[in-house]
């Protein structure tokens, strides 16, 4: 199988290139792969002279030349050059592994960066969110945002990794711009979405999602990733786009440290109208900075505090007032001493939506046990949260994790809720205003004047 002998090359070659250089490289072929299969570029065998075609490209895929991303590309050999190139041909790289989804989403792209880097998993505990939790995600929080603020909403992923939830949200948002904005409290425009030119629709998609990562070539696989399923899209159309419209479309991801880089244009406060993310769930080691996330997030950094913390108060922070915020995130926080001021201090201010226990569900790749919290930027609406619980985990490991028995469970009851809610808010948007009833006319007072005595004898 490639991935094997992709991880045995890449151990030869950290020898001498070191092991991230090494991963790079090796992912590098594995890009030049997808992007053949996709008919993104026509591979020459060439890796380098490939790589040098799918960057000039588009301006946001420079990096994947760039020596501060991909170190070993120059130093290498031509013939380690034409190894890793030849490994990836069997389409190990494309194809859909654990997803139903076609190539053009790059699910096993961004899959194999984690598979081959030790470190990044490890170290930097980069770890891919699957298709069907990141469904759920969206159904939880960004559709919500759309019903309120229309096609035009903003999301970002600030510790996005490859992009597997950038992905999923442009597929959504690239829908919902074919259909239409919905009519919603924000915009009352009519569903005229289809009228719309396809490549205007593409870069409007494009145009709603952000994302922004620490490792600078998980960043460029992610930017290369939506400039693929976006030429997908416009293929769906039947459009072909020229240079300079393929060079003008939109990749926001950004090669940036979220929680401490508060000058990166993509981190502006209060610019997103909903936040989805799975952050690290890891303690940092360099006490350095350890000490500088501790200093700027205060309300949230206790004790020996994890990562996951900080993220979720960053999240808030980006937000727009009464914007959405989900986050799977490790449970730890909730079973030991360091999340007792992030529960009775931090959460308490937000008006939080969902608390959604997953740490029985199989999710592949994640050791830890997770929770998936949802919540609005606004004070709390309600003394009451939606929380579906766990009580065992997968008896056995399920050969489709996405129909796994506990995942199954928790999809069918979200769904449910959510289904019960959005049919609630209709039928009472359906009932008829009652008309104010009409004022009673004023009442004439009735005085009884006593008859006197001449009045009678008169009227006798």
């Amino acid at each position: 199988m490639s991935l094997t002998v992709a991880q045995h090359l890449t151990a030869v070659l950290a020898r001498g290139f070191g092991e991230q250089p090494a991963v790079v490289l090796v992912h590098s072929g594995a890009v030049v792969a997808h992007a053949a299969a996709m008919s993104i570029l026509n591979p020459t065998g060439d890796l380098c002279g490939d790589l040098e075609t799918l960057a000039a490209l588009h301006p946001a895929l420079a990096a994947l030349i760039d020596p501060a991303a991909n170190p070993a590309l120059h130093a290498a050999s031509s013939s380690q050059l034409a190894e890793i190139a030849a490994i990836w041909q069997d389409g190990t790289a494309t194809e859909p592994g654990d997803a139903p989804r076609d190539p053009g989403y790059g699910h096993t792209l961004g899959d194999l960066y984690q598979h081959l880097s030790v470190e990044a998993r490890k170290g930097r505990a980069l770890c891919q969110t699957p298709w069907w939790i990141t469904s759920t995600l969206l159904d939880i929080s960004w559709d919500h945002a759309y019903e309120e603020g229309g096609p035009h909403i903003r999301m970002i992923d600030p510790s996005c990794g490859t992009g597997h939830i950038l992905t999923e949200a442009l597929k959504r948002a690239s829908i919902r711009q074919h259909l239409g904005p919905a009519r919603s409290s924000r915009d009352d425009s009519p569903r005229l979405g289809w009228r719309i030119p396809a490549l205007e629709r593409v870069h409007a998609a494009l145009d709603t999602v952000h994302g922004v990562d620490l490792d600078p070539w998980a960043a460029v696989v992610a930017r290369y990733r939506l400039l693929a399923l976006a030429l997908l899209e416009l293929r769906s159309f039947r459009y072909a786009p020229d240079a300079d419209e393929v060079a003008a479309l939109p990749l926001h991801v950004a090669q940036a440290n979220s929680l401490l880089d508060e000058a990166e244009p993509l981190l502006e406060r209060g610019r997103y109208d909903v936040v989805i993310a799975n952050p690290p769930y890891i303690t940092v080691k360099d006490k350095r900075v350890s000490e500088a996330i501790r200093k700027r997030y205060p309300e949230t950094c206790h004790m020996k505090y994890s990562l996951a913390l900080p993220f979720h108060q960053l999240m808030n922070e980006l937000l727009r007032p009464g914007g959405w915020c989900a986050q799977l995130t490790g449970n730890s926080f909730m079973k030991r001493e360091f999340g007792q001021k992030y529960i009775e201090d931090y959460l308490v201010k937000y008006d939080l939506r969902w608390v959604i226990d997953t740490s029985g569900a199989y999710i592949p790749g994640h050791g830890t046990p997770t929770v998936i919290l949802v919540n609005r930027n606004q004070p709390p609406t309600s003394d009451k949260v939606a929380t579906i619980l766990s009580d065992r985990g997968e008896p056995t490991k399920p050969a489709d994790p996405s129909r796994g028995l506990v995942w199954t469970d928790i999809a069918r009851m979200v769904d449910e809720r959510e289904s019960w809610a959005r049919f609630k808010a209709a039928a009472t948007a359906a009932e008829p205003v009652a008309e104010p009833a009409a004022p009673e006319p004023p009442t004439v007072p009735v005085v009884y004047v006593q008859p006197t005595l001449f009045d009678l004898l008169e009227v006798a």
